[in-house]
């Protein structure tokens, strides 16, 4: 399960628990995969909507 474990990691994901519940065929076995995704951070002008390009500035900056 670490592999698993590493590979969500790597995909971004937090609080991951793996559950095995059942073997499935021989070295084979099911589970249930909880994990959290954190929202991707705030665009660098603090807007959460979409921004064209070149509409990036940073917070508290002029334009």
């Amino acid at each position: 399960m670490g592999q698993e474990r590493g590979a969500l990691g790597t995909a971004g994901f937090t609080q991951i628990e793996i559950t095995p519940t059942h073997a499935v065929a021989d070295g084979m076995h099911a589970a249930v995969v909880r994990a959290t995704k954190p929202p991707a951070s705030a665009s660098c002008c603090g807007v959460s909507a979409c921004c064209g390009e070149g509409d990036h500035t940073t917070k508290g900056a002029s334009r």
